[in-house]
């Protein structure tokens, strides 16, 4: 190489795991010995993941009981709340954090924030969702939570593995009690 100069060399293969990878070269002047140099590049392999737990109770209170359950028996016309509680399960940040739950209806936007929530998600971190509504009738729903992921740079990952996402479902059950006096 003419002073100054460089070439590079690439390799394409598929890389299973954490990997510092350390790559030794050297050249030889017209004079002296060979001048050895290396250096080191690391792939940190990341495991992005969140859940949602979707849950339900009578009453309205502004997702003060979002603990609630997977199944809730009311009244036909009373108030119920549903809970959605997503959490980052992985090991790296997400964010854009989208519900959709089609059989109520409902998208985010529906929605209100229970306590606080930030837009950016770390591995640990839980945001809760609640939404207010009437029972209307025995209804089995399921809601789809999704992410954004970002590298350890807070970059969003490209491509398909650019997305993770979870679905979970709540019950429902409206009961008509009645009487007959003879």
């Amino acid at each position: 190489l003419a002073p100054g100069g460089s070439e590079t060399l690439h390799m394409e293969g598929v890389v299973e795991g954490d990997l510092l990878n350390t790559a030794t070269g050297s050249g030889v002047p017209p004079y002296g010995p060979p001048i050895p140099h290396e250096d080191q590049a690391e792939v940190d392999e990341i495991h992005p993941a969140l859940t949602v737990d979707k849950t339900i109770y009578a009453g309205h209170d502004s997702g003060a009981g979002c603990a609630g359950d997977e199944l809730a028996t009311t009244l036909l016309g009373d108030d119920v709340t549903y809970c959605f509680v997503v959490t980052n399960t992985g090991d790296t940040a997400l964010d854009q954090i989208t519900l959709d739950d089609l059989d109520l209806g409902i998208t985010q936007d529906q929605m209100f924030l229970v306590g606080f929530g930030l837009a950016m998600q770390l591995p640990g971190d839980s945001i809760t969702f609640a939404y207010e509504t009437t029972a209307d009738g025995d209804l089995l729903n399921t809601v789809t939570a999704q992410g954004r992921v970002l590298d350890p740079f807070d970059a969003p990952v490209p491509g398909p593995d650019g997305t993770v996402s979870d679905e979970d479902t709540a019950a429902l059950e409206v009961i008509d009690p009645s009487i007959t006096l003879e």
